[in-house]
């Protein structure tokens, strides 16, 4: 479906709220996918580490990225036998997709600073393990996406399987460049942990990430229009929303979405099946 038609679409459905409600239990459940306006008729997933990634379906998302994240682009586009292949080394690997951002000026300092911080201070991030970077809208808190209310937020990629989200930019900064924070006082920082290796090791009912369809809707009362998707846990029983992500860049949320599903896809191999969870209960 073209971005004209999506779009003629949204505005019949400008007044359906698909976000969360209250379940029977007092938990938090998502909204039945037949109140999902137009993308979700059936509930897609792109990234899920039960299938295989679709040439066509990864063109489409490539296309909302500008030309400039990437070091060679035709070779992405024009390659649909290798595709799976060729997009991991053209994105994870490549440093001018969503790059990292750029050094701040006081790091150099914080180094030497560090040298004297007391015994209780955690040792600095490694700038070398950031590797791509970006803004996002989001609604990480139950509270946010009860009150449907989205929050602007800074991610990082950090080493091999995370990814990291900060209430701001400068939030990032003091956790990336001050010597002086303990252990608890820089993971305060961190508004939200995503490890594609160790959740599975941290949590024995989690069978895997799931990155929703990317979709677009309407807002009328801040007459906007915002790109989003959600992420959401593989349970042994059900789905669980970890957050939903939005911008009227389009640019800005598919960067995201394609990290997510890259790294979903990446380590694969540390995803337990159901059949090792059963072994171990």
């Amino acid at each position: 479906m073209d971005q004209e038609k999506c779009f003629t679409k949204m505005l019949d459905f400008e007044n359906i709220d698909d976000d969360l409600s209250e379940s029977s239990t007092g938990g938090i459940s998502a909204i039945d996918d037949d109140d999902i306006s137009y993308i979700s008729d059936q509930c897609d997933f792109f990234g899920d580490t039960n299938q295989s990634i679709d040439g066509s379906t990864m063109q489409e998302d490539l296309g909302a990225i500008p030309n400039q994240y990437f070091v060679n682009r035709e070779h992405i586009v024009d390659s649909s036998i290798h595709m799976d292949e060729t997009i991991r080394r053209s994105l994870l690997n490549d440093p001018t997709f969503a790059p990292p951002p750029e050094v701040p000026k006081k790091i150099q300092n914080s180094r030497i600073l560090a040298k004297d911080a007391p015994p209780n201070a955690s040792t600095l991030p490694n700038w070398n393990d950031i590797t791509h970077s970006g803004s996002i809208l989001a609604r990480i808190s139950a509270r946010s996406r009860i009150m449907k209310k989205w929050n602007e937020c800074f991610w990082i990629t950090y080493g091999e399987s995370k990814v990291l989200l900060f209430r701001s930019k400068s939030d990032f900064d003091e956790w990336v460049s001050n010597p002086y924070l303990s252990d608890i006082e820089r993971n305060f920082l961190v508004k939200l942990r995503i490890d594609f290796v160790l959740d599975y090791k941290n949590d024995i009912y989690m069978l895997g990430y799931q990155v929703t369809k990317q979709k677009t809707k309407y807002y009328k009362n801040e007459s906007e229009v915002l790109h989003q998707f959600q992420l959401k846990k593989k349970m042994d029983d059900n789905m669980i929303i970890v957050a939903a992500f939005s911008s009227i860049d389009e640019t800005e949320v598919t960067a995201l979405r394609v990290v997510f599903s890259e790294l979903a896809k990446k380590h694969q191999s540390s995803r337990p099946t159901t059949i090792k969870r059963s072994q171990k209960a």
